[in-house]
């Protein structure tokens, strides 16, 4: 086995046993190539271990090579935005001979959803991938995670012709994993909730306590919901509306006009 870094540098080789015939390709993961993506693929088929390139009819494409062994080969390729969608070879050359696989370029868009996502150690969650537009036909993309220890997630996940599937990935221990296909990104979060210590007590959630805006010059304000208090001092100019939602709201000697439409407690103008 051939194990390469990603600019190309060889790392290890690992011998074996292989057969003086030419290579023979029996799948290509993902089926389609999507264009403006650097994609990793996955050909598997036999007598991989003798390779000395790989090669794609559209000059275009750049080819890394990640690793071979005799029944598989891992590739990155770099598809350009400027390409245009089509039909294109794969030729996998070996000391014996050739075989070619064909693909397509496409230029729909593969998407991961949520963009992020925050789980607990021991719980799973879930990420979406889609296909937009769809392709009308069943899709299979590499899945890469880059901390194993944090998460797991599966290694490839199918995508049906209707162009969306739902996968989970489970959360192991704290810290943060990438779990990418070509440029469709989730970053995963693992940590443990938060937990009061003893003695301490959360008042409030979230939301302002109140809203205060002293001595203006000209002011309109309006209040849309939420607060527990609201307070305008000696504005020279003003016209304030309240929608909604505060406990008690103090405007002091305006010089405008205020209107009050729900939910107020109280409500105090002073002259």
């Amino acid at each position: 086995m051939y194990q390469y870094d990603e600019v190309g540098n060889l790392l290890s080789i690992t011998t074996g046993t292989t057969t003086a015939n030419p290579p023979v390709i029996q799948s290509l993961i993902p089926e389609v190539l999507f264009i403006g993506t650097t994609t990793q693929i996955i050909i598997t088929g036999q007598n991989f271990l003798t390779m000395n390139k790989i090669i794609a009819d559209n000059p275009l494409l750049q080819i890394k090579t990640l690793s071979i062994t005799d029944t598989e080969i891992n590739a990155n390729i770099l598809i350009p935005a400027t390409i245009s969608p089509g039909p294109v070879t794969l030729t996998i050359t070996n000391l014996y001979g050739s075989a070619n696989i064909q693909t397509s370029l496409t230029s729909s868009k593969l998407t991961f959803s949520p963009g992020q996502i925050a789980i607990t150690p021991g719980s799973a969650g879930n990420i979406t991938v889609s296909i937009t537009p769809s392709l009308g036909i069943d899709v299979t993309v590499q899945i890469t995670n880059n901390n194993l220890a944090a998460v797991s997630a599966p290694a490839t996940v199918l995508i049906p012709a209707s162009g969306a599937i739902t996968f989970t990935i489970n959360a192991i221990s704290e810290g943060a994993a990438l779990i990418e296909s070509g440029n469709a990104k989730s970053v995963v979060f693992v940590t443990k909730p938060f937990t009061p210590e003893p003695g301490e007590v959360i008042l409030n959630n979230a939301g302002p306590i109140s809203v205060v805006i002293d001595q203006p010059v000209q002011v309109w304000s309006s209040f849309g919901s939420g607060p527990v208090s609201a307070s305008i001092d000696q504005p020279g100019v003003l016209s304030t509306s309240i929608e909604s939602g505060c406990v008690s709201t103090s405007i002091e000697s305006p010089a405008g006009n205020s209107t009050i439409t729900s939910a107020i407690i109280s409500v105090k103008i002073s002259p």
